[in-house]
């Protein structure tokens, strides 16, 4: 039996993510066991998930994951090489993962390789900090270095491509020996209209009030439909309350918030009157709105730079199959990474706790606000 790893974040999850599960059996085999390490209340993006973990978790081994691990907030909440890195270190850690299989748009995915490989020369840091000095952004330094070292035009373009090349850049950086097994997405990651067969995630979150069935598993239906739905226009009012009692000290300290940027957000904070006016406020040429908004969300769950850079020392358990029962027990005699089940507390308990009560007030049904880490203590030991 193969082990395949997926870092995913399943917001929610949708056909798109049933056809590179499928995908994954039909290379490997029918009895392929599938581990996805998973973002938790928070997404990359920089907002709270639209439903909470332990949900999103059930569902997805519910539709054919058979273990699902909880990638920590420090780590979902970073860039996209310290996403990437986190989530493959993870799987690399388990001791027993055989493939690492993500989409990505190119048809031709060995320019995902050929970028991860360029970025692994030593050159290249070099010439992107250089391009950066000149006042372009990190975004456009990094595509122009990429296409002189590969030869490639229009090299990682697509969110998955800029994923995709991340996680093979992070396998090379652990000399891993997870080979990575990318897989052709159709369908655009921002689309806002979704398609039948390959819907994005951005799509199906705006149907959530009504219209989503046709584009999600049948699998899901029951608990997508009964799940507390969670959004950022929800918790605005909390969201803003902390970041305007946060002090300078406090805001010199926060995630993302270097090269002076922590200053400017500060101010709009101070000035601006919705999230919205303070990224508007806050934005510039030279940083991307998805760090700013990474920025506000660490800042108000007291996420600070160092944290970001601080070592992964486990991975929680959110759900698990019949299945997926043999290959935890694999995980924790092959890998040395600790995986605490649902409701076991840890070292980090206290930390996932505040966490988790701060995630409760984006929900958009406040009766049914409880603290996410409580109500969902239930064990996810999907019977099947």
């Amino acid at each position: 039996m193969k082990i395949a790893g997926i870092v995913c974040e399943y917001n929610p999850f949708h056909l798109g993510h049933r056809v590179q599960i499928d995908k994954i059996r039909m290379e490997f085999g029918q009895d392929t066991a599938i581990i996805g390490v998973m973002s938790g209340h928070f997404v990359q993006r920089g907002e709270p998930a639209c439903m909470d973990a332990y949900t999103r978790a059930a569902i997805a081994v519910r539709c054919g994951v058979d273990l699902v691990l909880s990638l920590p907030a420090e780590k979902t909440l970073s860039s996209a090489e310290g996403f990437a890195a986190a989530g493959v270190e993870i799987l690399d850690r388990l001791g027993c993962v055989d493939v690492l299989s993500f989409g990505c748009e190119s048809v031709d995915a060995r320019a995902v390789m050929a970028a991860a490989q360029a970025m692994e020369r030593a050159c290249f840091e070099e010439k992107l900090h250089a391009l950066i000095a000149t006042g372009l952004s990190y975004a456009a330094a990094k595509q122009q270095v990429l296409e002189e070292l590969t030869g490639i035009s229009d090299i990682l373009k697509t969110p998955n491509d800029i994923l995709g090349a991340e996680y093979c850049r992070a396998l090379l950086q652990r000399k891993s020996k997870i080979r990575p097994a990318p897989i052709h997405r159709r369908g655009g990651y921002h689309d806002t209209e979704p398609d039948a067969e390959n819907p994005s995630a951005t799509a199906v979150r705006k149907l959530l009030s009504g219209g989503w069935e046709q584009y999600v598993p049948r699998e899901a239906h029951e608990l997508l439909a009964q799940a507390p739905k969670y959004s950022l226009h929800a918790g605005e009012k909390a969201l803003l309350a902390r970041l305007r009692a946060m002090s300078e000290s406090e805001w010199e300290n926060v995630a993302h918030g270097s090269e002076g940027l922590w200053r400017k957000v500060m101010k709009a904070v101070r000035t601006e009157n919705s999230i919205a006016e303070i990224l508007e406020a806050s934005r510039s040429k030279r940083y991307p709105m998805t760090r700013l908004q990474r920025l506000l969300m660490c800042a108000y769950l007291g996420i600070t730079q160092r944290d970001l850079k601080s070592p992964v020392t486990e991975a929680r358990v959110l759900a698990v199959s019949q299945q997926g029962r043999s290959v935890l027990k694999k995980c924790r005699t092959c890998g040395d990474l600790k995986l605490p089940n649902p409701g076991e507390k840890s070292q980090n308990w206290e930390k996932e706790r505040r966490y988790a009560d701060l995630f409760s007030l984006f929900c958009e049904d406040f009766s049914m606000a409880k603290p996410a880490l409580e109500q969902n203590a239930r064990i996810n030991l999907e019977k099947k």
